[in-house]
Order: C-alpha cells, then structure tokens, then sequence
C-alpha cells in the first residue's frame, strides 16, 4: 500500500470559538411617554403623585440611559416608604435590583430581588406578574454566575408564574416575552436547542404583536444563534439579514452584534469574505470593539493566507482580552496568536505563546483550552525539530480531545500528529494517523448526517401539531 501522506505544511488558522452573542430581552424606548410623564411631573404638587410619575420616568429610561434612570429612581427615593403603594415599593425594589445586577453587584440585587418578592406576596391582585419578574432576573444571575441547576430552578418558577397571569395587558405581555426569552438562553446554553429554539419563537411573537422594534431584532438574532447551533445554517443567515435589515432601517444598537454574529457563522462555513466583510462592519459600528470581532478577523485572514494581517488582528485580540481580564477568553486568543506568529515562521514567539497559554490552562483547570494549548504547543515543537516532544504534547491533546468527544478536535490535531511523524521519518506512524483522520472524518460525517435526520424529523413534527 502507498502512503498518501506528504511533507506539505497544513495552514493553522487556530481553533475558532463560535462565541455566542445572546441578547437579553429589551424594548423600544416611548417617547410620547416619556414627554407625558414630564409635563405631568412639572404640573405635580402631591408627594405621592411626584414619587409616582418620578418612579414612572425612571423605569422608561432604564433600557437606554442607566444614569438617567438611575437620576430619577435616587429622585423619587425620598418619597417611598412603607406607607407607599405596595406596587409602588415592589416596583422600586425590583429596579434597584436591574441596576445593581448591571453593575455586577450580585449579592445587592438578589437581596432587592428577594425582598421585592417577598412584598409582593402582600398584594391582593398581580401577585403572579411579580413574582414573574423577580424569579426571571433571580434566574438570570444564577446563569451567569455558572449555577445552572438554581437558574433553572428560578426561571421554571418564572414561567409558571408567567402563564397564570390573570390579566393580557402589555406589561404582562412584556413580562411573559421576557421570561420566554431568558428561558430560552438558558435552554440553548444546556445544548437544549429544539426546545429553545420554541422559546425564542414565542418570545419573538410577543414582540412582534406588540411592534416592539427594538424587541423584535434582539429576538430575530437569539433565533439566528440558536438555527446556527442546530447547523440550520441557511435558515440562520436568512433570519440574521432579516434582523440586520429591521436594525439598519430603525437604528437600533444591536447592529454591530448582528454582524459580528453573522460574520462568525460565514467564518464557520469557511466563507472568509463574506465574514470579513460582516466583522468590519460589526467593529465599525461599535466604539467597544472587543476581542472576539478581532481574534474572528485573524482567522478569516488566516483561512486566505494572508498571515501578517492575521498575525496584526490576533495581536490586537489578545491585548483586548488581556485588558478585559477573562482568562478563559486570554489562554484561547493566545493560542490563536501562536498559530498566527507558526504561519509567518516566527517560531520563537509561536512557542512562547503556546507555552505561556499552557501553564495557564493547567493552572485554571480549564480542560478545553488545555487540549487547544498542547494542540499548538506540540505542533511548534515539531516545527522547532524538537519532534518527540512534540508528538508527546499532540498526543496528551488527542487524549483530551477523545475524552471530551470533541470530534472536530481529534481531525485536526490527528493532521497534526501525521505530519509531525513523517518529519521525523517515521512513516508507518504517520500512515496510521492519516488512517486515523479519515477514520474519523467518516465518523464525523455520520454523525451529522443522523443529526439533520433527527432534527428534520423533529421539524416535521412539530410542524405536523
């Protein structure tokens, strides 16, 4: 049998990250209200009447201008006390809470949010609405926080509550939008996508009834991710140029957010021009530019072989990352920056970065971007001629690769491993990893070909009810 394997260098874009760039559910700002609740504010002579329209105006500016609502909720501060309206102290409570839980301050804002629950069940009437909305942002801090066991907990709560409102005003409808949509994140990030994917539809529906437009693209754009991750991949771009042609039209903030997220899905389907393009776009019309749109910019550049400039866009990735201080986010663009510096033959650096990303991986515990540094480490090692140590650190990334079932990993790095062996004139081992690469380009393929069956039939399905 004649080997196939050859001596050619195989291109190292880097690992991509397919980030996902969710939207919290939000809603288009009324002027007319807000200009109402003004001239009735300057007319008010009764303190109830001016923490009221007070309160009233902070709660309008809150999706939009923090500091200005926040200006009217430290207004209206004074006025509120336990001899309030109940709605009035729950409300006020429920506020601080969405503040302090934007400023990060969790401890401060689940106390509010508990403490407003806890008022709420003083309330002889939309007992249930309440309780809604303090489980939902209970939920919503648990999820970030990583405790997805208390966010379920707290956001099914959320949504039995949401669906025994007595009343079908527009505050409800906006409440039980905003459950569905949290719901569905959460849902989407435990890899239950089918049944996020309903969640985000019926999220979607309540905005569009109520011709939120601001509602209406965040939504477009939670279903766009959620297609993408169920390789839905046309449905998903067709759904993301419906959002972005809604957000250009009306100029809503989430224009940038589209595009970036639109220009990692054409990334992943290796459309490097069509991504390009959509990642300019979302760093230029977004001031906080961050690592992400960079570090995608680097692979795209890197998928056209045009490594300096990918080189120049890893770089500025990875000092962003560091400036934003998330390791897990530094440890994967460091990676990537070894990869770009590997292309362009800057061994010295390509090493340094594989290496220093390594120790911080093992370090931190993280078992992905441990198998992601070793991946890179081993390969420049190989290139450096230091072979044996190479194919040791690519074999220790094949491990942690098979152990994570992460197929996609174990091809690249089986490439990795069949080019390493034949620089170091070992033929038959590098014969057996190009056997083990299409072994599992095989299973690969069979394994996404049974997942668009599956999926399909739970579209026909659902489409049959």
């Amino acid at each position: 049998m004649t080997c196939r394997c050859t001596g050619v260098s195989v291109i190292r874009i880097g690992f991509i990250c397919f980030s996902l760039l969710w939207i919290s559910t939000s809603y288009s700002q009324d002027q007319k209200k807000i200009d109402s609740l003004q001239k009735l504010l300057s007319k008010a002579k009764k303190t109830n009447h001016k923490a009221e329209l007070l309160f009233g105006l902070g709660k309008e500016y809150y999706e939009y201008d923090n500091h200005k609502a926040e200006e009217y909720y430290d207004r209206a501060g004074p006025f509120i006390d336990s001899n309030s309206p109940p709605e009035i102290q729950i409300e006020y409570l429920y506020f601080r809470g969405l503040l302090a839980r934007d400023r990060q301050q969790d401890s401060l804002a689940m106390r509010l949010f508990r403490l407003s629950l806890k008022t709420s069940r003083n309330l002889r009437e939309d007992v249930a609405y309440y309780e809604a909305l303090n489980f939902n942002q209970l939920g919503i801090i648990y999820l970030y926080q990583g405790k997805i066991d208390s966010a379920y907990q707290s956001l099914r709560r959320s949504i039995k509550k949401a669906s025994s409102f007595n009343l079908e005003g527009v505050k409800e409808k906006k409440a039980r939008s905003s459950v569905f949509g949290n719901y569905a994140i959460l849902l989407a990030r435990s890899q239950k996508l089918d049944s996020a994917l309903v969640y985000f539809r019926k999220d979607f529906a309540i905005k569009d009834e109520l011709k939120d437009v601001y509602g209406t693209v965040n939504s477009l754009n939670n279903i766009a991710l959620c297609l993408n991750m169920l390789d839905r991949s046309e449905e998903s771009i067709n759904t993301y140029l419906k959002a972005l042609k809604i957000s250009e039209n009306e100029g809503t903030p989430f224009t940038s957010l589209i595009n970036s997220n639109l220009g990692n899905l054409y990334l992943k389907q290796e459309k490097y021009h069509d991504a390009i393009k959509h990642i300019r776009l979302g760093i230029e019309t977004n001031l906080k530019s961050n690592a992400f749109n960079y570090n995608n910019l680097a692979l795209a550049y890197g998928g056209l072989k045009e490594f300096e400039r990918a080189k120049h866009y890893s770089l500025k990735s990875y000092f962003l990352a560091l400036e934003d201080k998330r390791p897990r986010n530094i440890i994967m663009y460091q990676v990537n920056l070894a990869w770009s510096y590997l292309n362009i033959n800057q061994l010295d650096s390509a090493y340094y970065h594989a290496d220093s990303a390594l120790k911080k991986s093992i370090e931190l515990g993280m078992p992905i971007n441990k198998m992601d540094a070793y991946a890179a480490k081993g390969d420049i090692l190989s290139k450096l001629g230091r072979h044996e140590e190479g194919i040791n650190d690519l074999s220790i990334a094949f491990q942690l690769a098979d152990s994570l079932d992460n197929i996609q990993r174990q091809m690249k790095i089986s490439k990795y491993l069949q080019q390493a062996y034949h620089d170091l004139g070992d033929l038959q081992s590098s014969l057996h990893w190009y056997g083990e690469y299409d072994s599992l380009k095989e299973a690969f393929s069979v394994k996404m070909s049974t997942s668009q069956i599956n999926k399909l039939k739970v579209k026909y399905e659902s489409e049959k009810k």
